[in-house]
C-alpha cells in the first residue's frame, strides 16, 4: 500500500487537535478525515475506505471503548490507535480488549504520531498478506467446500489425545484433547477449521469437540485433567457459557487453551467471557507461549492457570542459551504469577533434560507419546 492513498479517520472533541492531525498527515502524504462524533466516524467508515483509526477515550455520546468496539464489528482487521489524555489502568485494559493497535497518551509529538499511523498500516497489510498465504496452504478443497462436506466431515470426526507427563514423578498429568476426522477433502484439521470459519460453522465444530470430549474424561484416572483447544471465535457461542453445555459437569477437569498466534480482537468482550468461563470452573492455558507476538497481553487478558511454551523455543533448548534464557524468563514470570508451565514438542532425550534442568517439570511431545486414541502408552 503507498502511503499517498492512505486514508486515516481522526475521531476527538478537540477541534484544534483535529486541525494539528490534519495538518501532520498531510504533510506526510495522508488523506485526513477528521469527526467529533462516533455515530459520523461510524458513518464514514461504513461508506468509504479508512486504512487506520485513531479516536479519543473521553467524549461525549459515544466514549472512544464503545466506538472501537463497533468498529471491530464492522472490520476485525482495521488498526485503531488510541489517543487519550487520560490513561489509566482500566480504559487500558478495554482498548486492549476491543483490539486496539497502539495506545498512545497526550501531548503526541506530529512524528510520533505519523509514524504510528505507518506502522498501522504495514501491520494490516503483513495481515492480509498472511491471511492470503493460509488461503493459499489450505488449498482449494477447503475454501470451496460446502456446509454439506463440513457436515459429513463432523461425523466421522474423533478426538486423538496426546500425554502431558510430570517428568519428576513420572506420571501421566493431563491429555491434550486433539481434533481427528476421516473425511478425504478435510482431513487436516486447519482445513476443516478454516472452512468452519468461511461457512460461519465453527460453533457447530466447537461444540462437536466439546461433546467427544466429555465422552473421553470419564475413562481417564480421576487426577488427570483434559486440554481442550478453544478457537476464539467459540467465546461468542452462547451455549459454551449454558449449564446444558456437555462439558459443564465436569470442568473441574477442564483446561481450555487459548492459542497466542490466534487473534482475540474478533471478540471485543473476551476477557469478560474468559472470566465467565473461570466463574464455572474451568481452567484457562495460554498455548504456543514464545510463538506469537502478545504474550504479554495474553497474561494480561486471560490471566491463565497454565502457558504451553511452543515448540520452537523447545527444539534444540539443549544446545541454544538465548532458548534457556528466554524459557527460564518464561519460568520465572509464571512462578511469580503461581501459573504451571507446559513444555510442547519435546522430542528428545536431551531437550527433555535441559527443560528439566530449568525446572519445567510438565512436558509433553513425541518423546514420550504421539497423539492417538484413548490412551496412548507413554515411553519413560
Amino acid at each position: 500500500m503507498q502511503e499517498r492513498n492512505v486514508s486515516v479517520l481522526a475521531l476527538d472533541d478537540d477541534r484544534t487537535l483535529l486541525d494539528v492531525y490534519s495538518r501532520a498527515f498531510a504533510r506526510a502524504g495522508y488523506r485526513c478525515i477528521t469527526t467529533q462524533s462516533g455515530a459520523e466516524a461510524l458513518t464514514r467508515i461504513a461508506s468509504e475506505p479508512i486504512d487506520v483509526v485513531i479516536t479519543d477515550l473521553s467524549m461525549p455520546g459515544m466514549s472512544g471503548v464503545e466506538f472501537m468496539r463497533r468498529v471491530r464489528e464492522r472490520d476485525a482487521d482495521l488498526p485503531i490507535l488510541v489517543v487519550t489524555g487520560a490513561p489509566a489502568i482500566d480504559n487500558a485494559i478495554e482498548s486492549i480488549d476491543a483490539g486496539v493497535f497502539r495506545y498512545l497518551t497526550k501531548p503526541v509529538m506530529p512524528a510520533e504520531l505519523v509514524k504510528s499511523v505507518g506502522d498501522a498500516v504495514h501491520a494490516r497489510a503483513l495481515a492480509r498478506a498472511r491471511r492470503a498465504a493460509y488461503a493459499h496452504l489450505i488449498g482449494p478443497e477447503s475454501a470451496t467446500a460446502s456446509s454439506a462436506v463440513l457436515l459429513r466431515a463432523l461425523e466421522t470426526m474423533w478426538l486423538a489425545v496426546q500425554p502431558i507427563v510430570s517428568t519428576s514423578s513420572l506420571r501421566v498429568v493431563a491429555y491434550e484433547a486433539l481434533l481427528r476426522t476421516k473425511d478425504a477433502v478435510l482431513r487436516d484439521p486447519p482445513k476443516l477449521l478454516a472452512a468452519a470459519e468461511r461457512l460461519d460453522m465453527l460453533p457447530a465444530v466447537g461444540r462437536a469437540v466439546r461433546t467427544l470430549a466429555a465422552a473421553v474424561i470419564p475413562d481417564m484416572p480421576a487426577d488427570v485433567d483434559l486440554f481442550i483447544n478453544l478457537h476464539p471465535l467459540d467465546l461468542l457461542d452462547d451455549h459454551l457459557f449454558s449449564k446444558t453445555e456437555a462439558l459443564f459437569p465436569l470442568a473441574s477437569r477442564v483446561v481450555f487453551e487459548v492459542t497466542e498466534r490466534s487473534s482475540l480482537e474478533d471478540v471485543p468482550d473476551a476477557r469478560a467471557r474468559v472470566m465467565m468461563l473461570k466463574d464455572m470452573g474451568y481452567r484457562i492455558a495460554l498455548d504456543d507461549m514464545g510463538a506469537g507476538y502478545a504474550g504479554l497481553t495474553s497474561f494480561a487478558m486471560l490471566k491463565p492457570n497454565f502457558v504451553k511454551i511452543d515448540l520452537t523455543l523447545v527444539r534444540d533448548v539443549d544446545t541454544d542459551p538465548m532458548k534457556q534464557t528466554l524459557i527460564r524468563t518464561i519460568i520465572g514470570l509464571a512462578r511469580e504469577l503461581n501459573i504451571e508451565v507446559i513444555a510442547e514438542g519435546v522430542e528428545t532425550v536431551q531437550e527433555r533434560q535441559a527443560l528439566t534442568n530449568l525446572r519445567c517439570d510438565r512436558q509433553q511431545g513425541y518423546l514420550f507419546a504421539r497423539p492417538g486414541a484413548p490412551f496412548p502408552s507413554v515411553n519413560w
